[in-house]
């Protein structure tokens, strides 16, 4: 099967449950900028507090005009990292704090620190680098592309998953280093899976994609 997929930053469990599902996915970097379509540049973990969310700040050049009266439409691919207030140091005192005591955290984190210092290029770049070194941390054989399919034609035989819609994906309660306290905590960015499981997350993705509870 193909999918279609948006381009996340740290993109949650469902995101790359469905992604484990198909054998190839295009990723669409050529998506319509809309500032409500968070997930291109946030994601969800979960610290003693309960959910929070980390942004990556990002910032758009002014729409160039095309024709009298007529603008290009603004797409995620001309959208860039920003470095308005040190974030990435924040992300990682977030992740220190979040997941320090889990057991995998020591194992995963210096494999990210590339990425938890500023870089000046689009997001969707800046994505598709994150996600190449997560699914080869969770050993995914899935064959990803990242494509312009803003001028392409429909792909009738590959399923959209561009608006985050996972319909054949269940989520499966796992152990998160908070759980006694908070109950599980469930479409969590994958560094949740990744920092609590380690080697075990491919096997609960297989399970959401089976269903299996």
């Amino acid at each position: 099967m193909t999918g279609i997929f948006a381009p996340q930053y740290y993109g949650s469990v469902r995101y790359y449950a469905a992604m484990a599902r198909c054998d190839q996915a295009i990723v669409d970097i050529g998506m319509r900028y809309d500032k409500r379509f968070k997930s291109v540049h946030r994601c969800a973990i979960v610290d003693a507090q309960g959910p929070l969310r980390l942004t990556v700040p990002v910032s758009k050049p002014a729409l160039k005009e095309r024709q009298p009266g007529q603008y290009m439409p603004l797409r995620w691919d001309q959208v860039v990292v920003s470095d308005h207030g040190q974030w990435w140091s924040d992300h990682l005192i977030s992740l220190e704090s979040a997941y320090g005591r889990t057991p995998y955290f020591e194992f995963y984190i210096d494999r990210l620190l590339p990425w938890l210092r500023m870089r000046e290029m689009p997001i969707t770049q800046f994505d598709a680098q994150i996600d190449a070194e997560v699914r080869s941390m969770l050993h995914l054989p899935t064959r990803v592309e990242y494509l312009d399919l803003s001028a392409s034609g429909p792909m009738p035989e590959a399923q959209d998953f561009r608006h985050n819609q996972f319909p054949d994906i269940q989520d499966v309660p796992y152990y998160q280093v908070r759980m006694q306290r908070l109950g599980f905590v469930p479409n969590l960015c994958i560094l949740d899976l990744l920092f609590n499981l380690g080697p075990e997350a491919q096997i609960v993705l297989a399970q959401m994609v089976r269903g299996e509870k």
